[in-house]
């Protein structure tokens, strides 16, 4: 074989191992400083708007636990890596069952800015998507229960850490 067919066939092959590589990649990096933003615990307070003729509890409460997503899990729809992954304690069971995600966090939270997205049950039939804004040591926002065949859930919730970041 000659020279320069040898270093062709060389750089081919170079390139064909980035190909592969580019769609094994890890996750991406996650952003520790704005992660490190949502970490904590977090009570909880979800208000569910009336809904004439269904029976609805008035409000949910209870705690929402974040920890920084060092692993880089990522959830069907949510665009990129979700900066948090965590479990709740919330009885959301009138509100939207059938949360349980398989293999998933329970809660996941992303940030921009001042913009707070939280699912419960990311990957389940239906799950519970929070927005809200990040205002000192809470988060303010409306929510919403979207389900395929009946009447979707929507309501205000407040979060605020349970204890004051160190």
């Amino acid at each position: 074989m000659k020279p320069g067919r040898r270093l062709v066939g060389r750089w081919w092959v170079v390139g064909l191992l980035g190909l592969v590589g580019a769609g094994c990649r890890s996750p991406a990096p996650i952003d520790l400083a704005a992660a490190s933003v949502l970490e904590g615990d977090w009570s909880a307070v979800l208000t569910v708007d009336p809904v004439p003729g269904l029976r609805r509890p008035d409000e949910v409460r209870g705690t929402v636990a974040l920890l920084v997503n060092r692993a880089g899990v990522t959830v069907p729809d949510l665009e990129g890596v979700p900066l948090d992954v965590g479990v709740h304690d919330l009885a959301l069971g009138d509100v939207s069952p059938g949360l349980a995600g398989r293999e998933l966090p329970e809660v996941v939270a992303t940030l921009h800015a001042d913009s707070v997205v939280l699912i419960i049950g990311p990957g389940a039939s239906r799950p519970l998507r929070l927005r809200g804004v990040l205002l000192g040591d809470s988060v303010a926002g409306r929510w919403s229960a979207v389900q395929r065949a009946a009447v979707s859930f929507t309501g205000t919730f407040v979060l605020r850490r349970r204890l004051p970041r160190g």
